[in-house]
């Protein structure tokens, strides 16, 4: 459930790992700020984007920092 998820994220966390969809959810109901991001890691980027996320990963990126190193 996201409830649990939202206590941890308020605790403060060092890896986050999520789908998309609950990274997008997290961030746009304000429990989850992704300026301070460093390092951004899309695991099984081509099958993603094979499945239509592509929209998603466009979102995701726009609320990152500029300067951070992305991995596919």
């Amino acid at each position: 459930g996201i409830n649990p998820q939202i206590a941890h994220l308020r605790r403060g966390v060092d890896i986050l790992v999520a789908t998309p969809g609950r990274l997008l959810d997290l961030a746009g109901q304000g429990h989850l700020n992704l300026a301070a991001i460093e390092f951004l890691v899309f695991d099984e980027a081509d099958r993603m984007l094979d499945l239509g996320f592509s929209g998603e990963i466009n979102k995701i990126l726009e609320l990152l920092p500029t300067e951070r190193r992305t991995m596919l």
